[in-house]
């Protein structure tokens, strides 16, 4: 039996160990009976067409692929109601649709008033679903902070695509160029020209808005800024 202040807990580790001669049914079932109170048959049935698993309930999990049994995995940490959910690189082996329909579970469970915890590499997944970001270094709690915050727009640059040419302005700072579209950056004074520019050239301008930086490029400035300070005498 569970202490009560863990029964409104849930956690979904990042690779669990599935006992796999259960079919997927059997096991989800399994796993919520361990809580305290029993879950239903039909919150079983429902957290398995939630996730994408309803027509695959009588295959065993030994047979199932690395993203069927993260589903599984899914399932099992959402059947019960709960005020707080720790996810440990919970898209692992997932596929972009299937990402897509957690990133909603997630959101909407948010909106109910449940917590949740995410740990994840994929960054860009983590800057869609998350109002608070704490980045980490070592075990040691680097930055934490609202993630509107950490991604304020930088008002001195401008972040621009545009249609291919031979002879982009040189305060243009190209960061991709393909299929025939360029990706850049320039200094905010220099809109109007780069505007014009545009006009000029018959360019399809696709993208103009002030910079805002990515998680990722947050998460690498903060690693960079620790890594290259000078040690402590």
């Amino acid at each position: 039996m569970g202490s009560p202040q863990f029964d409104r807990i849930a956690y979904l580790p990042e690779e669990p160990h599935y006992h796999l001669y259960l079919t997927v049914e059997e096991a989800i079932r399994y796993y919520g009976s361990l809580y305290r109170e029993a879950i239903p048959q039909r919150r079983v049935r429902e957290v398995m067409e939630l996730v994408g698993l309803s027509e695959f309930n009588d295959l065993l999990l030994g047979k199932c692929s690395k993203g069927m049994k993260q589903k599984a995995g899914i399932a099992a940490s959402i059947l019960k109601e709960c005020d707080l959910l720790f996810l440990d690189e919970p898209t692992r082996g997932l596929d972009p649709i299937a990402t897509k329909e957690f990133r909603d579970i997630l959101m909407q469970m948010h909106r109910g008033g449940t917590t949740i915890i995410i740990n994840s590499h994929i960054l860009s997944e983590v800057e869609m679903v998350s109002d608070h970001v704490a980045i980490m270094d070592h075990g040691r709690v680097l930055v934490q902070d609202e993630l509107r915050k950490l991604m304020q727009l930088d008002r001195n640059l401008y972040s621009v695509e545009f249609g291919a040419c031979a002879d982009v302005p040189e305060y243009v700072v190209v960061e991709r160029s393909e299929d025939g579209v360029i990706r850049g950056t320039l200094p905010s004074g220099m809109l109007s020209n780069f505007l014009s520019f545009a006009q000029g050239k018959g360019l399809a301008v696709y993208e103009c808005s002030l910079k805002k930086n990515t998680l990722e490029e947050i998460f690498m400035d903060v690693l960079k800024g620790v890594r290259n300070a000078p040690a402590a005498d």
